[in-house]
């Protein structure tokens, strides 16, 4: 298994075009990290009909079409995944379909495993599952203490 702290780096300089050259220079930025993510990701890209062979070539062929350095990299994203174009970029576009649903950092699970554990104590375990649930949504979702106005719950 590859280094996450590896993986994630590649996928912020293949995602973030800020980083990307301009044509002619550097010409094989970025070819690397696809290959890390391409190693990484092998059978779960082939199964859902993605020619890895194929991800170097149009990565090459994608990052001349983003000479958008300037724009944010969501609406370079944006304008590739929405663009006539879109099917010459097929298999690195689905590869950048996985980059972007990895989550960066799971502070938020482990939020709400610690919330979890502040609800779910000795004393309550015979809490039912909805009843945890319902707890762990308000927690992440409600209000602040300070900012909770009791009256307006009571009232009908």
């Amino acid at each position: 298994m590859t280094n996450s702290g590896n993986l994630f780096s590649a996928l912020i300089k293949v995602l973030d075009t800020e980083f990307y050259q301009g044509e002619g220079k550097d010409d094989d930025y970025g070819t690397e990290d696809i290959r890390l993510f391409t190693d990484q990701f092998c059978s779960l890209l082939t199964a859902n009909g993605c020619d890895i062979t194929r991800i170097e070539r149009e990565w090459d062929t994608l990052k001349q079409f983003v000479g958008l350095r300037n724009m944010k990299y969501s609406d370079v994203w944006a304008k590739i995944l929405t663009s006539s174009k879109k099917q010459s970029f097929e298999n690195i576009l689905h590869a950048i379909d996985i980059l972007m649903v990895i989550p960066i950092s799971n502070a938020v699970l482990e939020h709400m495993f610690s919330a979890m554990n502040r609800v779910h104590t000795d004393w309550r375990n015979n809490l039912d599952e909805k009843r945890i649930e319902n707890l762990l949504r308000t927690n992440a979702d409600g209000h602040e203490p300070v900012n909770f106005d009791l009256e307006a719950s009571f009232a009908r």
